[in-house]
């Protein structure tokens, strides 16, 4: 949280007397600083890089024009020990406005340079991750996951949702992007056409009301030409949602003849009790809880929410699973379909040949004993 001066200064800034037009004019970014001595030693630093600036009160207003990325790598390298909330930066943003971010998030900006690029170019792609039902040693499905693949400052590097979704979170535009891909998700799924179903992932959060927030997605549904049923729509952090808001998404979901997941439930996150309120056709538990699958409050919590699932005939699904041992201490506790790198991790194209699943047969054929002496 920032301090509460700088917290004033912010307010200050906003009101008709100062205004935040009359501070960023002619400036191509503004610094309010919570102290006067971190004002000086920045002030010192600038005209050492023979940066051009004014004091404005509390603001040291920028005039190079587009020297923003070096500002903030400047006090990312020369002022180690600063707290990134003694520092707020400030610039015109695309519409206009200002926007205010603190010096962390302003170095994070800067590291995550390969996303404008990546949305440019339109480099966004989809992998796929096996879901396998152990019950029959096959695949069920995939899940659909985001990656890019792109270079920066000449290393080639490739991107995870998580650090795809957080690059568009900093720069406000986690909403749509998370639209995006969607599209992309089914349209990739689509063109390769391999047997089962798929999963893709959706916000809960910013889907604020279904028929107009996914109207884009449930269009590429029809335009990728994939059956609904063979679409599972799979809400991230389903825990974290109001069950009421689920249930509407849920509504539209199901008028379209697509399947519903709930992505990381356990019990601490209300986990049972929304498999009996909207009885989805899938839950995958909480990484947590297959990570430390062994412990009994886990196990028991695995127990719980696998006999709701029983009851609403709902598909429980274990991901993260990594070897054998997790894998069979999940087998004791009724569930049977998993995904994870011991049977295969994403890949491009979702052919049933490129995983191998032989793993899975040698565990099958293991003696009964010798998986009971694990419990």
């Amino acid at each position: 949280m920032l301090p509460i001066d700088i917290q004033h200064m912010s307010r200050k800034l906003c009101t008709l007397e100062t205004g935040l037009e009359t501070s960023l004019a002619g400036a191509s970014l503004c610094l309010i600083i919570a102290t006067p001595d971190v004002q000086e030693t920045i002030a010192g630093l600038l005209t050492e890089q023979q940066l051009l600036f004014e004091r404005r009160g509390p603001v040291i207003a920028l005039l190079n024009h587009g020297d923003q990325a070096q500002v903030v790598d400047l006090l990312r390298h020369r002022l180690i020990d600063l707290r990134p909330e003694e520092v707020m930066v400030v610039s015109e943003g695309p519409t206009g406005f200002g926007e205010w971010r603190s010096l962390d998030e302003w170095w994070r900006i800067t590291e995550t340079g390969w996303f404008d690029e990546a949305i440019r170019e339109d480099a966004c792609t989809t992998w796929f991750q096996p879901v396998v039902d152990t019950t029959f040693n096959g695949v069920l499905g995939y899940e659909c996951l985001a990656r890019v693949d792109k270079s920066e400052h000449g290393r080639s590097g490739r991107r995870t949702g998580a650090e795809i979704l957080d690059a568009a979170r900093l720069r406000g535009e986690e909403r749509s992007f998370d639209a995006h891909l969607r599209k992309v998700a089914l349209r990739t799924a689509a063109e390769f056409g391999a047997a089962g179903v798929y999963f893709v992932n959706f916000l809960p959060r910013f889907i604020y009301e279904p028929e107009l927030c996914m109207a884009e997605t449930f269009s590429a549904l029809v335009q990728s030409g994939l059956p609904p049923s063979a679409v599972v729509f799979e809400a991230v952090n389903a825990g974290d949602v109001k069950p009421r808001h689920l249930g509407v998404i849920a509504d539209s979901i199901r008028a379209r003849d697509c399947g519903l997941s709930l992505d990381d439930l356990s019990i601490s996150n209300g986990g049972r009790q929304l498999i009996y309120d909207l009885r989805p056709d899938y839950i995958k538990l909480s990484s947590a809880l297959t990570a430390d699958i062994e412990a009994p409050a886990c196990a028991t919590a695995v127990r719980r929410l696998v006999e709701a699932a029983d009851e609403t005939g709902t598909t429980v699904v274990a991901k993260n699973v990594e070897d054998v041992t997790t894998m069979e201490n999940l087998w004791l506790l009724g569930v049977h379909v998993m995904q994870g790198s011991y049977f295969g991790r994403p890949v491009p194209a979702p052919d049933f040949r490129q995983f191998d699943l032989f793993n899975l047969t040698a565990a099958l054929e293991r003696p009964e004993t010798s998986r009971q002496s694990r419990n």
